[in-house]
């Protein structure tokens, strides 16, 4: 069971999230400054609503002319507007607890993996971002998206000690099905993370049975079958981007990778635009430059995160693969179908508590060199206490 000495700063951290989060939901139901509550989180809102109404009614009814995306996280909403009062702002408060339990999963596995000081720094910024708060104050789908990898991450990385360990995987799928469901592109990168951690987790008996040099062959034949979805999908992203490629904050306008060889060269273009534009020359407003420097801390921590990505493999050989190879492959196919800095803020949130965590880890790393005391890394990876 942990201490107190462990829960206490665990639940500052929650409560300091959630602080934040509410305040950012007075912010966005008082003023205009949350640009995010605007556009999408309407059509969500007149969705759910709309839904809302029908279950009143005793009957599910999807509104008409409108996307999946709609219906789906429409429906996820609706028991807001069961609701007598303000619907919108019970759903507000309602995505600002989701935040902050993100927030405190993500705290948890940084605990694990590098110490209580690394856990700190790595939740900093999702504390403390202006856009990740306003994001999470409004009442679009990805501060549930986020919840669900951060907390499927956390089972599957950190199960709990008071769970059998199968319960703690099966927890783990319910939330992670969630993160598809309401956003099917995340299925590809998370089917891609499972297979790479069952391999290393067990790869002495793959090596053992000579697993891998039976399976190169289905393995290959499997490849080439897949190329066309493989293109297909591609060429969705392609599609999506030219969707996109639109309003004050677009970048690279004209560029579409629509075969696998334009898409392997532009990938990491795309995947540096995504994670830290804006670019100096891209500020214009004030704005801009909140999300600007907010940008430059992705880019510090994601400079950290190389030296944290080694720490972790060092301890857990699968936790800190899995990690990187989940930054690389994310960052990668949503840099493909992201043309625009808004876009680019909004999305990357499901991905960055992942770097926050590297980073953390490497700055705490690096720090404990420089002031030559002892590395709590190990021993935080083997206590008892560092689960919840």
């Amino acid at each position: 069971m942990a201490s107190l000495d462990d829960c206490r700063p665990t639940v500052l951290v929650f409560a300091a999230a959630l602080a934040m989060r509410v305040f950012g939901v007075a912010v966005t139901t008082a003023t205009n400054l949350n640009t995010y509550s605007q556009a999408d989180a309407n059509g969500f809102s007149r969705a759910a609503a709309y839904i809302a109404d029908g279950l009143q009614n005793g009957a599910y009814t999807p509104p008409p002319s409108l996307t999946n995306t709609y219906d789906t996280w429409g429906t996820f909403l609706a028991p807001f507007w069961l609701l007598p009062g303000p619907s919108r702002v019970y759903a507000r408060l309602g995505m600002a607890l989701l935040g902050a339990l993100a927030v405190y999963n993500t705290y948890i596995i940084a605990r694990k993996y590098g110490s209580q000081q690394a856990a700190v720094v790595a939740v900093v910024p999702l504390i403390f971002y202006p856009s990740v708060i306003f994001v999470q104050t409004t009442v679009l789908r990805e501060v549930a998206v986020l919840l669900g990898l951060t907390a499927g991450a956390r089972f599957l990385a950190v199960p709990s000690r008071r769970l059998p360990i199968l319960v703690n995987y099966g927890i783990a799928g319910i939330f992670l099905w969630l993160s598809v469901v309401l956003r099917p592109d995340n299925l590809p990168v998370i089917g891609a993370l499972l297979i790479l951690a069952v391999v290393l987790n067990y790869h002495q008996v793959f090596i053992r049975w000579w697993i891998p040099y039976v399976a190169l062959l289905p393995a290959m034949i499997g490849t080439v079958l897949a190329y066309p979805r493989i293109t297909e999908i591609i060429r969705s992203l392609a599609e999506t981007r030219r969707n996109r490629a639109e309003g004050r904050t677009v970048y690279l306008e004209h560029t579409f990778a629509e075969t696998v060889v334009s898409a392997t060269a532009f990938s990491w273009i795309g995947a540096v635009y995504f994670l830290f534009t804006p670019f100096p020359w891209m500020v214009e407003q004030i704005s801009d430059m909140i999300v600007f420097i907010e940008a430059l801390g992705n880019l510090v921590f994601a400079a950290f995160g190389i030296w944290g990505a080694r720490t972790i493999s060092k301890h857990n050989l699968t936790v800190g693969v899995v990690l990187s190879v989940g930054v690389v492959l994310t960052a990668v196919l949503y840099g493909l179908g992201t043309a625009n800095v808004g876009t680019a803020v909004r999305h990357r949130q499901m991905l960055i508590w992942v770097i926050f965590i590297l980073g953390g880890v490497g700055i705490t790393e690096k720090m404990r060199f420089i002031l030559g005391t002892e590395d709590e890394t190990e021993q935080r990876v083997q206590s008892p206490s560092n689960t919840q």
